[in-house]
């Protein structure tokens, strides 16, 4: 994927007197809004406002990609109001984070990011940007990406039929994805990636119909005393409703709870092994991730597969806790390869197991 994939202020003034010192306000004080109506540019919003300001966006359609460097808050008027799809021609204007010349067609609608140098490394984190109130579609990448990002926080969105991701997250931490609808996009409707201190909580959304996973968490980790949360989202027709998933970072410490994986009965295959799909949670090497009070049931691939259930743990993934789910009507509602150490089974409400006896 490459380099495009991978203030508080106070003063003192001396006044007159000699001891009256006076704090000036901070910048939270003098923060502006920016009012963007059908016809105008919001880049144009974004580039004009400092940090700290709101870029409010009226409802219409926007036929823009929209590149951000600095913490703002983006506001529209709402899923289905304010729209913003895909321009007639590439945002040639863009970085090289956000665009690459030799795939002109593969743009995000918003696309926010911190400073990197020539080797791809993060320097500096784009600070606290907030992006509520909208719709993102039809995009060749995804409809709102981050990369290095300190406090990434998307809600109250629709991402409908990008190519990539609905949302994405790379390199960042504190991440925030609440009461958004991610339907029909690539890979993953929401998800978090590569982030060693992700901290996430993605929670309140609904993920159908994406072609592999409503919510991806790939090689991301929460905090030992503090993990990561996916709760009380619902799942549905995807090749697995959550998965969390290492490639080698190992990462750690998630919680899964209050979630509906609901028919997700798609199948995707995997780079490398046998396919997968018709599974509702999956926990495939990463440690340390606490599946409880979740309904999980009807996850059915639609063609035969290698892998499928309807709470799936694979792959080495150690100290995983399943407990107190309603795990019914899958292939498998649980399969577990016997790979890891102290994974644990209990109090669940379920028909059948491999192996034989966790339920």
């Amino acid at each position: 994927m490459g380099l495009r994939r991978t203030f508080t202020r106070m003063a003192a003034l001396a006044g007159l007197m000699a001891f009256a010192v006076f704090a000036l306000p901070s910048p939270a004080a003098y923060a502006a809004t920016i009012s963007v109506s059908p016809g105008q540019s919001i880049q144009a919003a974004v580039n004009r406002a400092q940090p700290g300001d709101t870029v409010h966006v009226n409802a219409g359609t926007y036929h823009e990609s929209v590149e951000v460097t600095k913490s703002l808050n983006i506001i529209g008027d709402g899923q289905g109001a304010t729209i913003v799809v895909p321009p007639s021609s590439p945002p040639t204007r863009e970085s090289a984070v956000c665009f690459d010349p030799s795939s002109p067609s593969n743009f995000d609608g918003f696309c926010i990011h911190g400073s990197f140098d020539s080797q791809g490394n993060l320097t500096a984190p784009v600070g606290a940007v907030h992006v509520s109130g909208f719709t993102v579609k039809n995009f060749n990448g995804t409809g709102v990406v981050f990369f290095g990002a300190s406090s990434p926080h998307v809600d109250h969105d629709t991402f409908l039929n990008n190519s990539e991701y609905g949302t994405a997250a790379f390199v960042s931490s504190n991440d925030i994805f609440d009461s958004n609808i991610a339907n029909k996009n690539g890979e993953a409707g929401i998800y978090v990636g590569d982030s060693p201190q992700a901290n996430a909580q993605v929670t309140n959304n609904q993920t159908m119909n994406n072609d592999n996973f409503g919510i991806f968490v790939r090689d991301s980790s929460g905090q030992p005393t503090a993990p990561g949360r996916v709760a009380n989202n619902s799942t549905r027709g995807n090749c697995a409703g959550l998965l969390f998933l290492n490639t080698g970072a190992n990462p750690a410490n998630w919680v899964a709870s209050g979630n509906v994986a609901n028919a997700n009965d798609g199948v995707c295959e995997g780079d490398e092994g046998p396919s997968a799909g018709g599974i509702g949670i999956g926990v495939a090497g990463v440690n340390f991730v606490n599946v409880h009070d979740n309904l999980v049931q009807n996850n059915v691939p639609s063609a035969s597969v290698g892998t499928t259930g309807g709470v799936v743990v694979i792959e080495g993934a150690s100290h995983t806790t399943v407990t107190r789910n309603d795990i019914h009507r899958n292939v498998h509602d649980i399969f577990w390869d016997r790979s890891g150490t102290a994974n644990s089974f209990s109090g669940n409400s379920c028909g059948s197991s491999v192996p034989a006896g966790l339920c």
